[in-house]
C-alpha cells in the first residue's frame, strides 16, 4: 500500500455512505415503485449537495411544477 492513501477512506466510499447510513435502519423499500423513489431522490440530493444547489429548494420546485403540470425545472447544472 502506498503511503498516505487511505484504503477505506476514499471518495467512492464517502458518497454512498449517506445513502446506506439512510437505508440501514429504515430497511429501504420493499415495492419497486418505492424503491425507485428513493433511488432518485437520493440521488437527486447527492447530486444537489455536490452542486451546492439548495436540496430543499430545488424539490419544492420541481414538485410544484409537477403538481401544475408545467415544464420541470431545469436539470442541476454540472460542473463545467
Amino acid at each position: 500500500m502506498p503511503s498516505g492513501c487511505e484504503p477505506r477512506n476514499n471518495a467512492a466510499e464517502q458518497s454512498v455512505r449517506q445513502v446506506v447510513q439512510w437505508r440501514k435502519p429504515s430497511y429501504g423499500s420493499n415495492g419497486e415503485r418505492g424503491k425507485a423513489y428513493a433511488e432518485r431522490m437520493l440521488t437527486v440530493t447527492a447530486t444537489a449537495q455536490l452542486q451546492g444547489v439548495n436540496v430543499a429548494e430545488y424539490r419544492c420546485q420541481a414538485l410544484t411544477t409537477y403538481w401544475r403540470k408545467e415544464a420541470p425545472p431545469p436539470r442541476i447544472p454540472s460542473r463545467p
